[in-house]
């Protein structure tokens, strides 16, 4: 085989050459430099054997086009560290590399002249025990415009080192089939780390793109460096570029970090992390996107993907533009839990923000004050279907357990609000209604939880749904005074609709309240076709329907069974009502069931009352 390369005038043979020996016989920086003065351009093919260099042999900077193939791992180059050859190219094929300091180094503080390499191409090579494959600093003088590495098993990174870092800048990336195995020490800084320079504008579209790359066994020192600045991955790209990652994997870890920034679009596709073990002082989130575009196009897609982590939040998204979700498995798996998915925006936009989920399970095993997911109101428009929010925590959540969506901002407003065929168990819902416009929740079931708010300041739509409680025998907490309202909070409200949804409730106070303050009034309330079972607590002020002060109520055809204690108020209105159409309902209860409506001085026009069912018959006005 050696002769056929001999025959070809552009392959040459590395053994061919003085003083290169791949027989363990040390090899000096003065035959190694003149090695490469003399290859410089030409393929050089590397024979199976142990290239054993001198301390510093390879210490070198030549400006030499470098392309050497070797014969996979029985190519063994050890010892070869801090090489920095800034040609047209470096191309490595099918060499390992064994007990090194960095492979390649361009530093600031090398003897480099300030240039551009067309290509850095990694393939087939294995990495055992070397602190850096490649080391590219934010100092680097030397800038490659496209790196390109594939089919890559890094097994154990040495202390302080990462697996491959170009924090300098390059144009393009290409990572496809990458093992990175960390050491036992846990004193390394990064795994994989990568900054394109490449902007829109050159017409690249994707900066980053990475497919099959693995972590394992990455155990990060108690105490060692700020956990903060210690990533798997870490990718940065120009905007009106996209950073692409598929089929990312980091499993026994205890410190799993994926950071994407700078680009317009960041794509996760297949991503996979999952540990129940953490560094102490990990914050987290795991999975942080950074990213910004001004157009209709997303600046943010994850899907397929799997999150299994405890304690810290599994997803964090800041900055501006579009938001999609699709087909995502996330949960918590821990307890104190502060968020499992946080979308937050660090400019407010001056265009239509839109996040879209559709497809994701959501868990949040946390028992008290975490947020399942938090959504802001500087998102303009917010749509949720088929999703799953889970919080298995057996027993009802207390403090800000639950889905907070518009929380309290009195400088943006989310433009609507659309929940669709999900599904809710024991997840409180508090949507920041005085922030809200136009909201639509229809279809979905809800399961368990306490207090819950949702509406819109313009237009509540609450359709078809089906409200549950937890089974009274297994939770804990039921029976002891427990309680469950859907609380439809619409301060300024000019509609709410309640229509078509199913009971079953156990201990409710409250089942529709529309909440108006002082200063707020309700234009028309409308709650028709309403049907199931509420059991109401006896002596609590249970109420069907409560409301502070509306123009017009409307409640037709609801059919309402109360087989236990019956509630105090089927409508309560709290201070002033003009007009009201209540009929063809049917409320059954053991007992009698009152109505109050209260004029507050106001004049009250009731049309077409008929209750239905078992009723006193008093209306207090």
């Amino acid at each position: 085989m050696l002769d056929s390369y001999r025959r070809k005038n552009d392959l040459v043979v590395a053994t061919d050459y003085t003083g290169i020996y791949n027989d363990g016989t040390s090899i000096s920086q003065a035959n190694f430099s003149a090695f490469v003065t003399a290859t410089n351009g030409r393929r050089v093919f590397w024979p199976a054997g142990t290239y054993q260099f001198q301390a510093g042999a390879a210490d070198i900077n030549p400006e030499a086009d470098i392309y050497w193939e070797g014969e996979g791992r029985a190519t063994v180059l050890s010892n070869f560290e801090e090489f920095s050859p800034f040609g047209n190219y470096v191309v490595f094929k099918n060499l390992r590399f064994k007990d090194c300091d960095y492979v390649i180094r361009w530093d600031a503080t090398e003897a480099l002249t300030a240039d551009t390499v067309e290509l850095v191409e990694i393939s087939g090579v294995y990495y055992q025990n070397v602190k850096g494959g490649f080391r590219q600093p934010e100092t680097a003088i030397v800038w490659p415009r496209h790196v390109s590495l594939s089919n890559i098993i890094y097994d154990t990174i040495g202390p302080g080192g990462a697996a491959f870092q170009f924090n300098g800048g390059a144009g393009t990336y290409m990572l496809r089939d990458i093992i990175v195995n960390y050491s036992i020490d846990s004193t390394y800084n990064n795994g994989i780390t990568l900054a394109s320079e490449q902007d829109g504008g050159a017409g690249i579209d994707t900066a980053i793109y990475v497919e099959n790359l693995t972590f394992t066994n990455l155990w990060s020192r108690e105490g060692y460096a700020n956990p903060a600045n210690l990533y798997t991955f870490y990718a940065e790209a120009q905007e009106g570029t996209v950073i692409k990652v598929e089929d990312v994997k980091i499993q026994n870890t205890n410190l799993p970090l994926i950071y994407l920034r700078g680009a317009s679009t960041a794509i996760y596709d297949g991503i996979d992390i999952r540990t129940d073990t953490l560094r102490s002082d990990f914050e987290g989130p795991v999975l942080l996107s950074k990213t910004r575009r001004q157009d209709q196009e997303p600046a943010m897609i994850m899907r397929n993907s799997v999150i299994i982590v405890p304690n810290i939040t599994a997803f964090y998204k800041e900055n501006i533009g579009d938001v999609w979700l699709y087909d995502n498995y996330l949960e918590n798996a821990g307890v104190g839990v502060k968020y499992t998915v946080n979308v937050s925006v660090g400019e407010v936009p001056a265009y239509p923000m839109t996040v879209l989920m559709h497809g994701n399970t959501i868990k949040n095993r946390a028992s008290s004050n975490n947020i399942i997911g938090s959504f802001p109101a500087q998102i303009q428009r917010l749509e949720m279907y088929n999703n799953k929010f889970i919080v298995p925590s057996g027993s009802i959540p207390s403090g800000a357990n639950g889905l907070l969506i518009a929380g309290a901002n009195v400088n943006d407003t989310m433009q609507t609000l659309i929940m669709r065929e999900n599904y809710f168990y024991g997840v409180r819902m508090n949507a920041g209604t005085r922030y809200i416009r136009n909201a639509i929740f229809e279809n979905n079931e809800v399961i368990g939880s306490g207090t819950h708010g949702f509406g819109a300041f313009n237009s509540s739509v609450i359709r078809n749904n089906i409200f549950r409680g937890f089974d009274p025998d297994s939770i804990v907490g039921v029976g002891g005074g427990a309680t469950y309202d859907w609380n439809l909070y619409t301060p300024n409200a000019q509609r709410a609709e309640f229509i078509g949804n199913t009971f079953d409730l156990d201990n409710f106070v409250r089942v529709c309240n529309v909440d108006i303050g002082q200063a707020g009034y309700c234009d028309s309330l409308i709650m028709n076709y309403n049907t199931g079972r509420i059991k109401a607590q006896t002596g609590n002020g249970s109420k069907m329907v409560r409301v502070d002060s509306v123009n017009y109520l409307e409640m037709v055809g609801n059919t309402i069974e109360f087989p236990t204690a019956n509630p105090e108020h089927v409508v309560f209105v709290e201070n002033a009502i003009n007009f009201a159409n209540i009929s063809g309902n049917s409320f059954h209860a053991s007992g009698t069931v009152g109505t109050r409506m209260a004029s507050q001085g106001r004049r009250v026009e009731m049309i077409s009352i008929d209750i239905g069912g078992a009723h006193d018959g008093r209306y207090s006005t």
